[in-house]
């Protein structure tokens, strides 16, 4: 008996894990906004490229280390090519009275012993251009356009983020009400069931409740599966896992902002991150001019060479005990100046190069431009949409309070027997799209101060402030 209470607990415990661990996560839209900043996988592999191009830039003075090589080489004749020969006295023969000298000599000759020999070689050279500088000044720039780059998928993905918060929570509302329609229209045939079995309304009716009832069913399964495929889409967005359940906490109000004073005529776009971008891009094709036209100037090269070599036995002999078995050959130190002159030949790659890099400058200035009017176009834009949405939502507003009226009233109608079923359908479907309508423009609204918002560049949080 105690073995099975234990197996139980045992039991209770694993599967209270497993609920804890499903129940799903609560997230505010500023929830989900942190969420994408850190877990995005487009801004992580933004962060790692600014990583990459901080390092060049902290180690960009490497270009002024000469490139430097050094080898040794042990080797070995396979056969000996020198042999030493003479003549020594035959102690066999008889000396000359008289003197210590034999009357006769003999040839003698041997080949040197074959022996390990160690040569070594060192060379260092340095090239000093212009183009160093202009390359010192790319990588800075580099850097800086990485941090413009990251700030603007930032932006980007702050915006879309909570657009998206926004529209998941207008398609749950209207899974909502089609949900509240369907208990409706469900009670709706239920009270009709009585009616007929009473003898009060024909077959005809009954049926009508019935496929009323029955043709909502699929609509609100289309629709269930739509927010389900959008809140996958917006869990990718979050870098989170798909698998992962959350919740999203919050309401569509429309934030209480004065938009009236904002002219586009006197907002700056020079602080925002895509026009930095583009200016940035300018500024990236001019330093490559700057490299191109430091081709065409003189280059001081520096060499340094030595091949010091061993003439002793490298295994047998110390290396360093007797420096004399150590001589160079061809070691040296030199400068070299070096003028390009094919460079300054009419029509040479340089010259086209210089040319070609000059109009993508005047293309980047024209899209600079353009750009420019382009981001007065969308405030312009933004700010009449949401003017427009503003003004329709108090006509919204209107709208559903006389549809809520209309509906009770036919409801009470349809109960008294005084309106048949159509004109209650006719009421609800009036009353649905009045609801949704109301949400639609409320989102339609807060979309547009979002975007407001990324167009001047402020904050999206902070411009939106409070709610009504």
């Amino acid at each position: 008996m105690r073995f099975k209470k234990i197996i139980a607990m045992i039991f209770v415990i694993v599967v209270t894990g497993i609920i804890w661990s499903q129940e799903a996560e609560r997230l505010t839209v500023d929830k989900a906004v942190e969420y994408a900043l850190k877990y995005n996988s487009s801004i992580k592999n933004a962060a790692l490229d600014l990583e990459s191009s901080g390092l060049t830039k902290n180690t960009v003075f490497n270009q002024f280390y000469p490139s430097i090589s050094a080898s040794a080489t042990l080797s070995k004749m396979h056969e000996s090519t020198e042999t030493i020969s003479g003549l020594i006295p035959d102690t066999t023969s008889e000396v000359f009275s008289g003197s210590s000298m034999y009357d006769r000599v003999i040839y003698y000759e041997q080949e040197i012993p074959l022996t390990w020999m160690l040569s070594t070689s060192i060379q260092a050279n340095l090239t000093l251009t212009t183009q160093l500088v202009s390359g010192i000044k790319i990588a800075f720039k580099n850097y800086e356009m990485g941090q413009i780059s990251l700030e603007k998928l930032q932006r980007q993905t702050e915006r879309d983020v909570r657009k998206a918060f926004y529209n998941l929570l207008l398609s749950k509302e209207q899974l909502n009400i089609m949900k509240e329609s369907l208990n409706a229209a469900e009670a709706r045939y239920k009270q009709t069931e009585k009616l007929y079995k009473n003898g009060l309304v024909d077959q005809q009716v009954l049926l009508s409740s019935r496929v009323a009832w029955e043709s909502m069913k699929p609509q609100i399964s289309q629709l269930d599966m739509a927010y389900k495929m959008s809140l996958s889409n917006f869990k990718m967005m979050l870098g989170i896992a798909l698998d992962k359940p959350i919740e999203l906490v919050g309401e569509i109000k429309v934030p209480s902002v004065d938009i009236n004073n904002i002219n586009s005529m006197e907002v700056s776009f020079a602080d925002r991150a895509d026009i930095k971008e583009l200016v940035g891009a300018i500024s990236m094709q001019k330093l490559q001019k700057e490299i191109t036209m430091g081709g065409m100037l003189p280059m001081l090269t520096f060499t340094l060479t030595a091949d010091p070599s061993f003439s002793g036995d490298p295994f047998k002999d110390s290396w360093f005990e007797d420096m004399d078995k150590w001589s160079q050959s061809s070691g040296m130190f030199g400068l070299t100046v070096t003028l390009p002159v094919d460079s300054w030949l009419p029509g040479s790659s340089t010259w086209v190069k210089l040319a070609n890099t000059e109009r993508d400058i005047k293309k980047l200035r024209n899209q600079l431009e353009d750009m420019l009017k382009g981001a007065k176009m969308s405030l312009d834009s933004h700010l009449l949409s949401v003017k427009t949405a503003m003004e329709n939502l108090e006509a919204s507003n209107l709208n559903l309070e006389l549809a809520k009226t209309s509906y009770n009233l036919a409801e009470e109608a349809y109960k008294s027997g005084l309106k048949d079923l159509v004109a209650v359908m006719d009421a609800e479907n009036t009353l649905r799209q009045a609801q949704f309508s109301v949400l639609s423009t409320k989102a339609q609204i807060l979309n547009g101060l979002i975007d407001l918002a990324y167009d001047l560049n402020q904050p999206i949080d902070q411009f939106i402030g409070g709610e009504k």
